[in-house]
């Protein structure tokens, strides 16, 4: 799908006049709490971040989550839905008949890996930005299927929030279906089902697809004990291998804890001075862990790695570009 190529500047500035026209006439509520359901006025859109009530036009913001983006108040999902809107029309991104079989049909989570172990002289070590890193390296609109082809059709570099961390998480959490919780006052809570020109099972395959791929390795590789998603627990002298496996995709590992680890189960470990908060009782072992074709896959997502900067931000290269003239 071919889009209009604009910066991030440009972007933020149509972001901006769509944010604008679309919250016309709408009283803004900023809240440390949402409001009690039954006084809600009608039915009305309960998100993780706002609430939305269409026929009395207004609108109740979690203050701890929303930014203030130049035309007001915003969301992470607010500000993800607004560039998918703008950089690809509203349309929703197709997918072929074989990447329909091998990749939308093959309904992945995140791999969750653990093995018991008590007193391991070991580091916790990190996916900077995890599914940032997949969306520099493939785009929002990837062309993939496994072991056939992977493109990168687009760049991300004109997204205006790279800063704000849910904001990036919200471009790929948005690419699989989730019905809406609404509020209807003769009724309740219920589920109501949408459609989204957001979803796009393509891209949330080959995110987790990448994720898997680089667990399986640091599992066989460097010997974790534990795995959830983008963190991984390795005995301490194998943090070299882990360093190298990083190498050989092109991301960013860096470590985050060192110390004495127990790992009890699938999200339930203490290592250094991070404690689990609900200890489990008894150990158990859990593994989901479903690799792609590694060989494949990595040589591949490598090519395109040179595209991934973590510590990329548009608006400290505008500053940069402000001080330059001034001076």
């Amino acid at each position: 799908m071919k889009n209009k190529k604009r910066d991030w500047y440009e972007m933020l500035t149509e972001m901006n006049e769509l944010r604008t026209k679309k919250m016309d006439g709408w009283t803004i509520h900023l809240v440390n709490k949402m409001p009690e359901l039954s006084t809600l006025p009608a039915k009305t859109f309960v998100g993780a971040f706002t609430w939305t009530c269409p026929q009395a036009k207004t609108k109740w913001m979690l203050k701890r989550y929303v930014q203030e983006i130049g035309a007001g108040w915003v969301s992470p999902s607010d500000i993800a839905r607004d560039y998918l809107a703008i950089k690809f029309e509203g349309k929703r991104q197709r997918c072929t008949t074989s990447q329909y079989r091998d990749v939308v049909k093959i309904k992945k989570s995140q791999p969750l890996y653990a093995e018991p172990v008590t007193g391991l002289r070991a580091t916790y070590l990190d996916l900077k930005s995890a599914y940032w890193q997949a969306l520099m390296c493939g785009g929002w609109d990837v062309e993939y299927n496994p072991n056939k082809y992977l493109s990168a059709r687009s760049s991300m570099l004109d997204f205006p929030c790279p800063h704000i961390k849910l904001a990036r998480n919200c471009l790929v959490s948005m690419s699989i279906p989730n019905d809406s919780t609404v509020w209807i006052p003769e009724y309740g809570l219920k589920k109501q089902s949408s459609f989204s020109s957001t979803v796009n099972l393509v891209l949330w395959g080959f995110v987790q697809d990448f994720l898997h791929g680089f667990a399986h390795e640091m599992v066989k590789r460097a010997g974790a004990c534990y795995v959830n998603t983008d963190g991984y627990i390795v005995p301490r002298y194998a943090v070299p291998e882990a360093m190298q496996i990083a190498d050989e995709w092109g991301v960013d590992l860096r470590p985050k804890y060192d110390g004495f680890a127990n790992v009890r189960g699938a999200g339930d470990y203490d290592i250094a001075d991070h404690r689990s908060k609900r200890p489990r009782v008894k150990p158990m072992e859990h593994s989901y862990i479903d690799p792609p074709d590694i060989a494949w896959f990595k040589r591949r997502f490598k090519f395109f790695s040179h595209r991934i900067n973590t510590d990329w931000s548009p608006y400290a290269m505008y500053e940069s570009e402000l001080t330059q003239n001034d001076e």
